[in-house]
């Protein structure tokens, strides 16, 4: 496991990338806390922002903080707001602090835990109106955070009304892991609670980040396409189960969790199979 910084360019902008194990992780700019690179980031603040309007002193968790670029934004956009980060690995706190622009005063509470071992010792029950899922990535996808027993964990921490909001990388018209995550969280949540989200249009997509969305409540997810000014696109739970429903036949659980096993043609599409010499 290796942690590198590298400075590159992008659009004109300066970056900070943290790249884990040669694949990078997060995009920071340090002048510019409200820059988000990554698309799904941007899913992931068009979402609170829908919801933020009726309360902006939300309370957030993210699971997965990396280079905390998305908690940074959070905490500026939502001075009032309350966010807690769930990140195994407490140098990348270090660094985010030392490195990449987070304050030693931040508002921000980190906790240096495995996600699933943290949340089961957690206190508190049905308090946080944002969750989000940032901790899978298309080299390394935790089982033990997909599987139906995390989720109901995840649902039992939500307000009634909050989102748990996750992204996922997969072929959306053949992937395997993607239907998969999505039966298992409307197992939890129910069929009419769990949507798609993305930052291109579902007709078009390949290989991509999408997000997985779902809450104890039914929500008017058209609020989001419509609130975004059309930048999310949004599969909603009747659409979803029409598309997917010849797929939607594998619920992840502690005992079967075949992720690499369904993630792998993903991953052979993306990257090949290395030839025997």
């Amino acid at each position: 496991y290796t942690i590198e910084l590298k400075q590159l360019e992008k659009e004109g902008r300066t970056l900070e990338a943290v790249i884990l194990d040669n694949l990078i992780h997060s995009y920071v700019d340090l002048e510019d806390p409200f820059h988000l690179q990554y698309g799904y980031e941007r899913v992931y603040a068009e979402l609170v922002a829908w919801k933020a309007k009726k309360n902006p002193n939300f309370r957030a968790l993210i699971i997965g903080g990396g280079g905390y670029t998305f908690p940074r934004y959070l905490e500026v956009k939502y001075p009032q707001a309350m966010i807690e980060v769930i990140e195994i690995d407490p140098r990348l706190t270090e660094i985010a602090h030392d490195y990449l622009g987070l304050p030693a005063d931040t508002r921000i509470r980190s906790y240096n835990d495995d996600a699933r071992w943290f949340l089961m010792n957690f206190p508190e029950k049905g308090v946080y109106d944002f969750i989000f899922g940032d901790a899978f990535n298309d080299l390394s996808i935790p089982y033990h955070l997909t599987t139906k027993e995390f989720n109901a964990l995840i649902k039992s921490l939500l307000k009634p009304d909050g989102l748990f909001i996750a992204n996922t990388i997969d072929h959306f018209e053949r992937g395997l892991f993607l239907p998969a995550y999505v039966r298992t969280l409307q197992e939890v949540f129910g069929r009419d609670k769990v949507c798609l989200i993305a930052d291109s249009d579902f007709a078009r997509m390949g290989i991509n980040t999408i997000i997985a969305a779902a809450s104890p409540a039914r929500q008017e997810w058209s609020g989001v396409r419509n609130s975004s000014a059309g930048r999310c696109f949004v599969l909603g739970p009747t659409e979803l189960n029409q598309k997917m429903a010849p797929r939607l036949n594998v619920v992840l659980t502690d005992d079967y969790a075949p992720v690499d096993n369904l993630t792998a043609p993903m991953f052979e599409e993306r990257f090949g199979r290395k030839k025997k010499s």
